[in-house]
């Protein structure tokens, strides 16, 4: 019975081992490139890693290069027949990239050229040199030369100094068709046909090497690799070859095992490559696979590496590339990277159901807990060695202690896993449960207390639990006992023993007295720098240097130092771009690290160094995202992840960044947006003036295998501090006056640890003709010189003005003295000036006063003379007459009493009283004369003015004492008036008996005196004494040479 028994646990064990235990997969973890990442196409022909890091690569649209960040394809727009389908290349010295084109030839790059001149084509020459051939499949630059080869060229190889071109014959029989140019160590070219096999070539002496299969129409060699002494070719129908150089002979055939070709080219190896870092060959598949021939082990494992294909379908493979840590696939479908460092986990345990979600360590051996079971694990980790039902349980945590694993579940309390006896039960309560059986519980802490062994148990529906091991009696602190909240979500003891509780909300709370009970409540406070950094806590943890840690809400980590009368409460902040938040699981490793699991990954805190790695997806450390992860678990020095897909596990000696060594570099500098990347080949850039606004974009090869970088920078001359980079990693600078600067780049981690290696490039823009040295010297030689002559000239013109005032003194004195002088003489002058115009008044006041006398003798004269002639008319009784006498003398009368208010009229009024008063003595005098009147037009019209009773008394003398004297014929007056230049011209003219024959007659009958005349005279005489106006006059013409008249009196006015 008992041998039956035993039977049955034996086949049990097995049954588990067959079902659980699986073989370990290896992960691969590839980054993927097409043209949404910036690739000119999808079609990836080839690739080579030049000196700097950079990645060049060829493909169906044109060449690129890539800085680890960025792909910068390169134009060629300027060549009309150029080819953009271009096959394998090599990068050559001085600057060159040579690509082997389909349909255009030998394609030449030369990096320190503008884009403009830096291409050029050669084609192959067959049939000795008639013939050009521009279907080329190979390229490789050697010793300054260039060999290369295509469709039925034989070897072809250019002097590109010369431009020569020349060719070695392979085969004598025939051209032969080269598909690869591979050179090993020592200097000698191998070289891959398609129906001869493979040949090596050594150029300096010509030797050549036939290793031929002997195939019938295809013998095709379509990929070769060196390993070490060792020689591997993809041979046509004999998959993988290996051969030995230095006994000629091919050592090893069908490595791969794959078989030959069914059809054409259908199971063909398309290239090989060896992966030095991990001492494996990496062979391509036609059909899109990817071996790889391990060399230690001769172990050969497909590759699932289209697995980065979103597509998942089989993806022709053009060229393998091994490149120092990692390999690039240059395929139809863009272009593929493999890196060491994106491959640090990468052991895969698989699992089909029921995946382990924790490990534990329980003494020596491993248990783990899936959702539904719990057992015992291999110490590898391969294999499930017993499992157990959970009988549902909802786990929320787990606690070992002793023999025990502690499981605390959402809604039904505590459980015990006795892992001696295999047994699961509830925790023991004996008396009042307090709804622990109920409880969500979280953390479970042993702790000793009086003696005693208890339990220390987190509620958050509940508070904390006390549990007595050896009475199995339990006890519930919340509210009720001074706790300040029941949401208790996390327990932790520092290093002096003491119980910290982690509150949902609330802050942490210390248990300062665990007998008694007492608590203390901490939280967070804005306006103190050293308080909990949230209310809500996570986890605490005391690290193996024995400091005490949290995680709450807030992003970051905090350590609680407790000092005398104080506890500190100091964060340490993620610098991340953006730091990951609720980290509610804190575990250290074994270089002291902080693991923090959070809600969106995974990062690690260095308390050295205060930094914190983030674990990106598929970058290495934390599985790829087609995994979904629970939890992580320590074994040594060992990492492993538990998902859902199964364990995945690996070292962790290389985790974490070392950014001391890693060295920048410059991918692209533009000028105006304009690329001028070749003006980087010289070390130093050397700009014009009107090219002073220019960018740099830069990168690390390597980054594209560490994302988590950071870029500073400053130009020496324009910036005083470092300026961070943002994601695009550029430069811009705008207008930058002229001089010299230099642009200084550095890279570090996220976290600022920067490398010892910077990147230091000399900057100089010219300077415009006006702020060079010379100039600035000459314009300050000039301006020295200007000031000199002007405080010359100021000064001569200071001499010149001191003197000039000397002069102007002595001038001014005598000139003083002068004006004294003269003044005197003008204060005399007008001193006469004032006597003469007081004198003038007077005259002019006695003028007025004379000319009121006369007016009041002309007056009275005139009016005795009329009346007599009135009297005349009465006495000879003509009534009639004597009536229109008194008519016209009335408006005589009336005239001279208007005018004799005034001291001038107008000649129209003067010549009209003229004319009354002749009428009158026409009438008197029996019209023994005849008048005449003859005004200018002009002077009627102007209303010129003369002085009043200036014409009628002359006319009266010229009646009274010329007509009544005259007998024998009749008399005849003229009254002429004109306007001459400046003046006025009055004529009176009569034929009277004239002045000398009135004085002979004697007439005593009327005066012989003319007061009329005297008067005019008078009056004239006194407006000629008015010195400010011209003189009057009148004159008297006894002879006039006018015919008829004998008297002519003329009275000149000024205007």
């Amino acid at each position: 019975m008992v041998n039956v028994k035993l039977l049955i646990r034996l086949f049990v064990v097995v049954m588990v081992t067959l079902s659980r235990g699986q073989a370990q997969e290896r992960i691969y973890n590839f980054l993927h490139f097409t043209s949404r990442e910036g690739l000119p196409s999808d079609k990836i022909r080839d690739a080579a890693v030049d000196e700097k890091g950079f990645v060049w690569i060829t493909t169906g649209k044109g060449l690129c290069y890539f800085d680890g960040n960025t792909f910068f394809p390169v134009s060629s727009t300027q060549h009309s027949d150029f080819s953009y389908d271009l096959g394998n290349l090599s990068i050559g010295s001085n600057n060159k990239i040579w690509v082997a084109s389909y349909n255009r030839g030998l394609v030449c790059y030369d990096r320190s050229k503008p884009q403009h001149e830096a291409w050029t084509s050669y084609s192959a020459k067959a049939a000795g040199g008639d013939v050009e051939k521009h279907e080329l499949y190979a390229v490789h630059e050697s010793g300054g030369k260039v060999f290369f080869g295509g469709q039925e060229t034989d070897l072809q190889i250019l002097d590109p100094v010369s431009g020569r071109i020349s060719s070695i014959k392979l085969a004598p029989a025939a051209y032969v068709t080269i598909f690869r140019i591979q050179e090993d160590q020592r200097g000698i070219l191998w070289i891959g046909t398609r129906y001869h096999g493979l040949f090596s070539y050594e150029p300096n002496s010509g030797k050549t090497v036939h290793y031929d299969l002997l195939n019938k129409g295809e013998n095709a060699v379509t990929g070769i690799c060196m390993a070490g002494e060792q020689v591997f070719a993809a041979y046509y129908n004999h998959d993988l070859i290996r051969l030995l150089p230095q006994k000629q002979r091919i050592a090893q055939r069908y490595i791969l095992g794959i078989g030959p070709n069914v059809a054409h080219y259908d199971n063909n190896i398309a290239d090989v490559s060896f992966f030095s870092d991990e001492n494996k060959i990496l062979a391509a598949h036609s059909g899109g696979k990817l071996y790889s021939y391990d060399l230690y082990n001769k172990q050969v494992v497909e590759i699932p590496w289209n697995r980065a294909d979103p597509e998942g379908s089989a993806v022709k493979i053009n060229r393998i590339v091994s490149i120092d840590g990692g390999y690039f696939i240059c395929s139809d479908h863009g272009l593929f990277y493999y890196s060491k460092k994106l491959n640090l986990i990468k052991d895969l345990i698989p699992i089909q159901t029921d995946p382990i979600q924790h490990i534990l360590k329980v003494g020596d051996k491993k248990w783990y807990i899936s959702k539904a079971q719990i057992g015992e694990l291999s110490p590898d980790f391969q294999l499930r060695l017993s499992a157990f039902s959970l009988n549902n349980l909802k786990v929320s945590q787990l606690t070992t202690i002793g023999i025990y694993i502690y499981i605390s579940t959402v809604d039904s309390g505590i459980y015990v896993f006795d892992t001696v006896s295999k047994k699961l039960r509830a925790l023991k309560i004996v008396g009042n449960t307090f709804g622990l059986e109920r409880a969500d519980c979280n953390s479970v802490i042993w702790d000793s207390v009086n003696g005693k062994d208890i339990l220390w148990i987190g509620s958050w529906n509940s508070g904390l639990y006390q549990y007595d091991l050896s009475t199995n009696k339990v006890v519930l602190y919340n509210k009720e006992s001074g706790l300040i909240d029941h949401k208790v979500i996390t327990l932790g003891k520092d290093i002096s023993g003491s119980l910290w509780l982690g509150m949902d909300g609330f802050g942490a709370v210390k248990v300062v007295d665990k007998v008694n009970m007492k608590f203390i409540n901490f939280k967070h406070q804005r306006q103190s720098g050293e308080s909990l950094a949230a209310n809500t806590v996570f986890s605490f943890l005391l690290d193996i240097d024995r400091h005490f840690w949290y995680s709450s809400s807030q992003q970051g980590i905090g350590m609680i130092v407790e000092q005398p009368g104080k506890t500190r409460f100091l964060q340490a902040n993620d610098h991340n771009r953006f730091p990951l938040f609720y980290a509610h699981t804190l575990k250290n490793d074994i270089k002291g690290r902080i693991w923090m699991k959070t809600q969106d990954g995974v990062m690690i805190f260095d308390p050295k160094s205060r930094t914190f790695l983030q674990l990106g997806a598929g970058q290495g450390v934390f599985p790829p995202e087609r995994f979904s992860t629970h939890s992580f678990y320590f074994d040594s020095d060992v990492l492993v992840w538990m998902t859902d897909k199964g364990l995945i596990k690996g070292p962790m000696g290389e985790i974490g960044n070392k950014t001391e060594n890693i060295a920048p570099v410059i991918s692209a500098f533009r000028i105006l947006n304009r690329d001028n990347t070749y003006r980087l080949v010289n070390g130093k850039i050397a700009l014009q003036p009107d090219e002073n606004t220019f960018s740099f974009q830069f990168a690390v090869p390597g980054q594209l295998a560490d994302k988590i970088l950071r870029f500073s920078y400053k130009l020496e001359g324009v910036d005083r501090e470092w300026i961070d980079s943002d994601a695009n990693q550029q430069a811009v600078y705008s207008n930058i006056a002229g001089g010299d600067y230099r642009f200084v780049l550095r890279v570090g981690d996220e976290n600022g640890n920067w490398s010892k290696a910077q990147l230091d490039i000399p900057v100089s823009v010219k300077l415009l003709w006006y702020q060079g040295l010379w100039f600035k010297v000459g314009l300050v030689t000039f301006v020295f010189l200007a000031i000199v002559l002007i405080l010359i000239y100021r000064l001569a013109h200071q001499e010149k003005i001191n003197r000039m005032q000397q002069e102007f003194s002595l001038t001014l004195q005598h000139e003083l003295k002068q004006n004294e002088y003269k003044i005197r003489e003008q204060s005399e002058i007008l001193e006469m000036e004032k006597e003469k115009k007081l004198a003038s008044e007077f005259r002019q006041q006695l003028y007025e006063s004379e000319l009121k006398a006369i007016r009041s003798q002309m007056n009275p004269h005139f009016i005795f003379n009329i009346l007599n002639s009135i009297e005349a008319y009465v006495v000879e009784n003509d009534a009639i007459q004597a009536s229109k006498l008194i008519q016209k003398f009335a408006t005589l009368s009336r005239i001279v009493l208007e005018n004799s208010q005034f001291s001038k009229v107008t000649i129209a009024s003067e010549l009209q009283l003229v004319k009354l008063y002749l009428d009158l003595e026409q009438e008197r005098f029996d019209h023994i004369f005849t008048y005449s009147i003859q005004s200018d037009e002009r002077l009627i019209k102007s209303n010129k003015k003369i002085p009043s009773m200036l014409i009628q008394p002359i006319v009266e003398n010229a009646v009274h004492h010329g007509m009544r004297n005259l007998h024998g014929k009749k008399g005849k007056i003229l009254i002429r008036t004109a306007l001459k230049e400046k003046e006025i011209r009055i004529e009176i003219l009569d034929n009277g008996v004239g002045f000398d024959q009135f004085h002979k007659t004697g007439n005593s009958n009327f005066k012989s005196t003319s007061f009329g005349l005297k008067g005019v005279q008078e009056r004239l005489r006194m407006l000629s004494s008015d010195e400010s106006a011209e003189s009057a006059s009148l004159t008297i013409d006894k002879k006039p040479d006018e015919d008829d008249f004998t008297v002519r009196i003329t009275i000149t006015l000024p205007l």
